[in-house]
């Protein structure tokens, strides 16, 4: 995380000596509850989580030590080395001012990639590649995020839906996505002739990531709203203020209105969401893999 940050100070550029950079050393999302996605990795890289097990109780853990150590991190990452647009844009905007060549990182989806790769829309066409996110002081945690399909017990036409679903999950329809740089989970569509990664770093991070990726881009709860909100209203002291102290504050606060509305939506119901003991913990020696089979010699340029 040090090395990130170094990184990005010195590829803050200021080109005319005006006191505003020309391009920013990096980019992630700073608007309301979107940040979940982004600082997940982050949150749990430095130890981290969403919640936690207490006394045999599912409760807030954003308020912790360590929780405090990522929004400290992550609110200075955006407060000193991104454009203050990071603060209202949604993803796609992110990734526009990527692919036009203002921001010298963006930490996001993956699947962005594909922008900065499409020539009608990119200045940095076969110049980016994607890695993971580095390593924290509790190791490296990749962000899985899914987009899942459900048929409510409720539904009145469940067959039509089971259908549509299994439309939707058929290889030569997933193969598309996949050919498009959209990670998808069926193991064949990595593995088709047809299928080539944007970049050897992109392919090697994204297997790395479903092999040791956590679903932890929103903290999983039924108040999965309302929980998001909260989490992004430490994240707003944590870009605004920075002081640890204010961001403690608001996150003690917001872990007591999480832990109520807990207590309120899932009483009698184990559902206790994603905490690091339930995953394997991914090899530091993994880390380096993207890096690595892109090259040294080709980053550096």
């Amino acid at each position: 995380m040090e090395e990130l940050e170094e990184a990005a100070r010195k590829l803050t550029i200021d080109e005319n000596g005006d006191g505003k950079p020309e391009i920013y050393g990096f980019l992630s999302r700073g608007r309301e509850r979107l940040i979940t996605a982004s600082f997940a990795t982050y949150l749990w890289n430095h130890g981290g989580s969403w919640f936690k097990k207490e006394n045999g109780k599912k409760v807030s853990n954003i308020n912790s030590k360590e929780s405090i150590d990522a929004y400290v991190f992550y609110g200075r990452m955006i407060r000193k080395y991104a454009p203050p647009a990071a603060l209202n844009n949604r993803p796609p905007a992110n990734a526009a001012l990527f692919a036009a060549g203002k921001t010298a990182m963006l930490s996001e989806l993956n699947f962005w990639m594909a922008l900065s790769e499409d020539p009608k829309r990119s200045r940095v066409v076969g110049k980016t590649t994607t890695i993971l996110v580095p390593r924290g002081q509790a190791g490296s945690y990749p962000n899985l995020p899914t987009t899942s399909l459900a048929i409510p017990k409720y539904s009145r036409k469940k067959e039509i839906a089971y259908m549509y679903i299994m439309w939707m999950t058929q290889k030569h329809i997933m193969q598309m996505g996949q050919n498009a740089a959209v990670p998808m989970c069926r193991r064949s569509v990595w593995e088709d002739p047809s299928y080539k990664a944007p970049t050897p770093g992109w392919g090697a991070s994204a297997k790395i990531a479903a092999e040791y990726g956590i679903a932890i881009a929103k903290p999983q709860s039924v108040a999965i709203g309302q929980m998001r909100d909260a989490a992004a209203a430490v994240m707003e002291v944590a870009i605004r203020d920075g002081s640890r102290a204010a961001i403690q504050a608001e996150a003690d606060k917001q872990a007591k209105i999480m832990n109520e509305l807990i207590e309120k939506t899932e009483k009698g119901i184990d559902f206790r969401g994603a905490t690091p003991e339930d995953y394997k913990k991914m090899p530091e020696s993994e880390q380096l893999v993207p890096i690595k089979v892109e090259g040294l010699e080709n980053l550096g340029k």
